[in-house]
């Protein structure tokens, strides 16, 4: 997924940045060596022909005891508290994979409810 692919459709994903001591890995892993560049690509599996987030798309660099990692977040809508990946991450990928990148037809076949209302769980709100 590049963000050109979504550009006009999805708000954009957010930036979050860290700089300090070697803390978070890669996916699966840290590297070993003591100075490594890691790209990790948006995280999926396809699982009973939907599509299941795994992780975010990030960028690492270690450097010794330090590192510096930038992660591409689903942007925090009003009023929540942490931005849900999960739904915004498997609505893009909706869109990408299983909808021909249709919008209407991604937001029409969407298959999950919310376990509360019983309703569509598919958010406008990340939608430009």
């Amino acid at each position: 997924m590049k963000i050109k692919d979504i550009q006009g459709v999805f708000k954009p994903p957010k930036k979050t940045v860290y700089f300090g001591r070697k803390l978070y890995g890669a996916p699966y892993f840290t590297p070993k060596a003591h100075v490594a560049i890691v790209r990790v690509g948006l995280g999926w599996k396809d699982k009973y022909g939907t599509p299941r987030y795994e992780w975010s798309p990030q960028f690492h660099i270690f450097f010794f005891r330090w590192q510096f990692c930038i992660w591409w977040n689903a942007p925090k809508l009003k009023g929540e508290k942490f931005p849900d990946n999960d739904l915004y991450y498997e609505m893009v990928l909706w869109y990408l994979y299983y909808s021909d990148k249709d919008i209407d037809k991604a937001r029409s076949s969407w298959e999950w409810v919310d376990s509360k209302t019983k309703e569509s769980s598919w958010n406008d709100k990340y939608l430009t």
